[in-house]
């Protein structure tokens, strides 16, 4: 399904309860962006940059590019049936088992092509040039943001959180809030 742009609008809608997919986008002078959802999942890519320098610092004192998942149910979240990928054609690696989300928690994965730091580091990292960031279940639910280049420590954040049946919720925040909530309702 290709993506097709909205000129001048920054938000741009996500995902229904039907289960159906949705493509919405975004783009103004200087960022694009476009989220797909194949079916709606109880966890979502909540944000995430990929061009960091200091907005955010792992726990090896670097700054990776990062994503953010958050869980808006009232229970914790496993993710061995999930994964992440920046492949518009790959669902990725599984998540590790051992990971799981609190109800109505954050976790974020750094996006530096070094898992061998641990189950929260991706096998990729994300091209601040544009590309695409997706969550996927096993059973095929899943979500895709396409973006084009983006600026150095501005992050893409759904505001509420998951943004539930809000029309226009994706917006550019600098610096993020990686680890807490986006705001909003």
């Amino acid at each position: 399904m290709s993506i097709r742009p909205l000129i001048l609008v920054i938000a741009l809608g996500c995902s229904g309860q039907d289960g159906s997919t949705r493509v919405a986008s975004s783009t103004d002078s200087a960022v694009t962006i476009g989220v797909e959802t194949l079916a709606p999942m109880e966890i979502c890519i909540n944000e995430f940059a990929a061009n960091t320098e200091t907005s955010w610092v792992d726990e090896t004192g670097a700054s990776p590019d990062w994503i953010e998942i958050h869980n808006p149910t009232a229970e914790a979240v496993s993710l061995g049936d999930y994964r992440l990928s920046d492949d518009a054609e790959d669902l990725g690696s599984p998540l590790s088992p051992t990971l799981s989300i609190p109800a109505g928690g954050f976790l974020v994965f750094s996006a530096d092509a070094q898992p061998e730091l641990g189950p929260t580091h991706l096998p990729f990292s994300l091209n601040a040039e544009g590309e695409s960031v997706g969550l996927f279940r096993t059973d095929g639910a899943g979500e895709r943001f396409s973006f084009g280049t983006v600026r150095t420590d501005v992050s893409w954040a759904r505001v509420g959180d998951c943004c539930p049946d809000v029309p226009r919720c994706v917006v550019e925040v600098p610096g993020g809030s990686p680890e807490a909530s986006n705001g909003g309702s």
